[in-house]
């Protein structure tokens, strides 16, 4: 069984971009369950990165 292939996913924190991650998008949500949890006072967001047309 192959590994999950992973993403690149920026996280923005108060609407301005914070961290650029590598992650499988498997764990995307958990890992925002806990960003959110561990620092409630800030507005997270976690959108994947733009990929160019054919990228694979």
């Amino acid at each position: 069984m192959d590994a999950e292939k992973n993403h690149e996913f920026v996280i923005r924190c108060d609407g301005e971009p914070s961290k650029l991650i590598m992650l499988p998008p498997s764990v995307l949500a958990k890992f925002t369950q806990r960003l959110r949890q561990r620092y409630p006072d800030h507005d997270w967001a976690v959108a994947d990165r733009f990929q160019p047309q054919g990228a694979d």
